[in-house]
C-alpha cells in the first residue's frame, strides 16, 4: 500500500498490485548482490518510477 496526491490535492491509499508487491519483496532481499542484479533492480525502480508519474 502507498499514499499519493490525487490531481485535486488530496491523498489516496493506492494498493500495490500483485506483481508490484512480488517485485518489493525481491528487492528487499540482498542474498547475492552482483553488478547484473544491481542493474536489474535499478531498472525495476525506473519502471516503476515511470508508472508513478503516469498515474
Amino acid at each position: 500500500m502507498r499514499t499519493f496526491i490525487n490531481k485535486h490535492g488530496k491523498e489516496e491509499i493506492l494498493f500495490l498490485s500483485r506483481t508490484d508487491r512480488d517485485i518489493l519483496i525481491y528487492m528487499n532481499t540482498d542474498i547475492w548482490i552482483t553488478p547484473e542484479l544491481k542493474k536489474f533492480k535499478k531498472g525495476i525502480l525506473e519502471r516503476l518510477e515511470k508508472k508513478d508519474l503516469n498515474n
